[in-house]
C-alpha cells in the first residue's frame, strides 16, 4: 500500500475503493457484510470531515431544501439548515455510538437510526441501509471533487 499524497483525498478515494469492492462481492454473494463497511466507512468519514474541518464552509453554503436533501439521500425528516449542521449531528451520533439497527424477519439490517441527544437535543436520523449507501458515496464524491 502506497503512502497518501494528499492525505483528506486519498483516504476518501480509498473509502469509496473499499466500499465498491464490498459491493461487488456482495452481488456475487461472497459473504461479506456490506452494512459493517458501510457503518465502518461512515464512522471514519465523518470523524474525519468534522475533525479536520474538511470543506467546512463548502458544507455549510449547502442549504438542505427537499431538492438537496433528495440529491444526498437525506430523510426529508431532518430539520438540519445546512449540510454542516447535518454532518455535525451525524457525527456526535456516530462517534457516541448511539445508533440502532433494524432488521427484517431474516435478520437481514435494514435501518440505521442516528441521535444526537447531547446538550439536551433530540436530532434523529434514520436512513434504510441503500439511502446510507448513497449519501456515503454522495459524500466522497462530493470531497474528491472539491
Amino acid at each position: 500500500m502506497a503512502i497518501f499524497t494528499n492525505q483528506e483525498k486519498d483516504i476518501i478515494k480509498r473509502t469509496k475503493a473499499n466500499l465498491d469492492f464490498i459491493d461487488k462481492a456482495k452481488h456475487e454473494n461472497k459473504g461479506v457484510y456490506e452494512t459493517t463497511q458501510l457503518f465502518n466507512s461512515l464512522l471514519g468519514i465523518i470523524v474525519y470531515i468534522k475533525e479536520k474541518k474538511i470543506n467546512a464552509d463548502n458544507f455549510k453554503s449547502i442549504k438542505l431544501t427537499d431538492d438537496k436533501k433528495e440529491e444526498w439521500a437525506i430523510p426529508k425528516e431532518i430539520k438540519d439548515n445546512n449540510l454542516w449542521k447535518f454532518l455535525y449531528n451525524l457525527r456526535n451520533a456516530v462517534a457516541h455510538i448511539d445508533i440502532t439497527f433494524t432488521s427484517d424477519n431474516s435478520g437481514k439490517i435494514k435501518t440505521l437510526s442516528f441521535k444526537d441527544s447531547r446538550r439536551g437535543g433530540n436530532w434523529e436520523c434514520t436512513f434504510t441501509v441503500d439511502g446510507m449507501s448513497k449519501f456515503i458515496n454522495k459524500l466522497c464524491e462530493y470531497i474528491e471533487n472539491n
